[in-house]
């Protein structure tokens, strides 16, 4: 029988036992190719891991996405090694499906050299040999647990910002740091809370603003209540205005629809009563330093409706360029596809 290994190091005729997060020197096989694959690419230092796969009732290997075009952000364009062995002194102590562990060095009987992980794998969902679960397929429940897991990393392994770990997790989560509060001249960005219901449905019932962001006025307390809900939950702060601690507007993140990798694209809305006085400018742009040094984004980006001028003023002031025009790609609530500008800030702008 043959036995794989997965490595991102080229060039090794016999494999040696080393202590992973089982904290145990092995050996790691899978007699299944595609499961050792997998470990080709390590996303994370150790002890830290980032397989997030399992097995379906066929038994076939299931890779899970728990951020956006996870799978091709690991695995497109990076290079492996598969390392094939016989006859190895193995047992399965991990209990993991086809997965064989040896204490002793394994001769080296073949080596399978995977130029592009991405496109490889890729050929084996193809194949139906690997199931990949998209992003958006994931329940709002798994996702929750797995940012619990990550924050249960962040306290066990003591892991810093600026470590590498932290880049990784919080590029990919950004909802990580979206507890705190940010501070500019005149606001404070904060998150939302149950009794900001009444400041939200002030702004949002006028028929000016929500559909220069794609959303139908608000036409009630109740509607209100259940939008807050989301906005706890989601990458979006309340806008409150130092001076009377009124909530005037809503600023936050999506996922780009333009670039996929650490990148992210802006949503705001602002009171009409406030609109000239340059506070959205103010807030987009200690919003957008929060991004590129908290988050790791590399790029940003802005897209608005082709007749709200302002909205694209607040772009270019903040040092956003024009980017490219997209047709008919926003589906409004009222059944029009909107056509948008697109502006772009990269990190090393």
């Amino acid at each position: 029988m043959k036995y794989y290994h997965g490595s991102n190091q080229a060039g090794l005729k016999v494999l040696k036992p080393f202590v992973s997060e089982h904290e145990k020197a092995y050996v790691y096989f899978s007699t299944n190719p595609v499961l050792a694959a997998l470990y080709c690419v390590h996303a994370l230092p150790k002890p830290l891991n980032w397989y997030p796969y399992g097995f379906d009732a066929k038994g076939r290997v299931v890779y899970e996405e728990y951020y956006e075009n996870g799978f091709m952000d690991i695995y497109g364009g990076q290079k492996g090694y598969l390392y094939v062995c016989e006859d190895i002194q193995g047992d399965n102590p991990t209990k993991i499906k086809d997965v064989v562990v040896s204490k002793h060095e394994e001769k080296v009987i073949d080596i399978i050299e995977i130029k592009d992980m991405g496109s490889w794998l890729q050929k084996k969902i193809d194949d139906g040999k690997l199931i990949l679960h998209r992003y958006e397929e994931i329940s709002p429940k798994v996702r929750q647990m797995v940012l619990s897991s990550i924050q249960d990393d962040f306290k066990k392994y003591h892991l810093e910002e600026t470590s590498s770990a932290a880049r990784f997790y919080i590029s990919r989560f950004p909802q990580l740091l979206f507890g705190e509060t940010i501070e500019t001249e005149r606001l404070l960005l904060r998150k939302w809370r149950k009794e900001d219901v009444y400041d939200l449905y002030e702004y949002a019932s006028v028929p000016e603003v929500g559909p220069m962001a794609g959303w139908k006025p608000h036409e009630s307390l109740e509607e209100s209540a259940k939008i807050i809900e989301l906005f706890i939950n989601q990458k979006e702060w309340a806008i409150e205005l130092k001076e009377n601690h009124k909530v005037i507007g809503s600023i936050g993140f999506h996922p780009s629809k333009i670039k996929k990798d650490r990148s992210l694209e802006f949503g705001y809305v602002l009171c009409k009563d406030y609109w000239g006085h340059g506070l959205m400018s103010e807030a987009v742009k200690q919003v957008s330093q929060f991004a590129f040094e908290r988050l790791h984004q590399d790029h940003l980006f802005i897209c608005c409706f082709d007749d709200n001028l302002r909205s694209a003023r607040v772009a270019e002031k903040c040092g956003f360029h024009y980017y490219k025009h997209l047709e008919k790609a926003y589906h409004r609530y009222d059944g029009r596809f909107m056509d948008e500008q697109v502006f772009i800030m990269s990190k090393k702008d």
